[in-house]
């Protein structure tokens, strides 16, 4: 664990924000929170409260609200100056599935969804509109 915090330098400046995360509990296996923190989070230093993660016991609606009030809160003008997406089969991007009508999503920065076709169908998804800052 050392060697990844020496090479890389001073995680104690980072944040890190989901760009999109099922909508489970942290501890569950298809956590998008709980894969980063067995793959790298637990290896290297930044602290619990700069790692925004969703609040699974509230609505999936009013977790994503949340999610980008805190996220206002911490980061006001919004801007990351890093975007770590992958991309599914079908060519989605965080939980912006083809021919859904989150893609043209403009009125928030963050969003839920309901009617996922990957499973779990309930998820929190970074919006073009925010992804387009990055």
């Amino acid at each position: 664990s050392s060697g990844i915090n020496a090479e890389y330098g001073d995680w104690t400046q980072w944040w890190v924000y989901f760009y999109d995360e099922r909508y489970v509990p942290n501890d569950d296996p298809d956590s998008n929170y709980g894969a980063l923190k067995e793959v790298l989070l637990n290896e290297i230093s930044i602290p619990d409260p700069q790692i925004l993660k969703i609040n699974s016991s509230i609505p999936v609606e009013e977790a994503a609200r949340e999610y980008e009030d805190k996220m206002r809160e911490l980061l006001p003008s919004m801007d990351l100056d890093l975007a770590l997406c992958g991309m599914g089969p079908d060519g989605h991007t965080c939980s912006l599935f083809p021919g859904h009508p989150l893609l043209a999503e403009e009125a928030v920065d963050i969003a839920p969804i309901s009617d996922s076709p990957k499973p779990p169908p309930q998820r929190i998804t970074m919006t073009y509109k925010l992804l387009r800052k990055c």
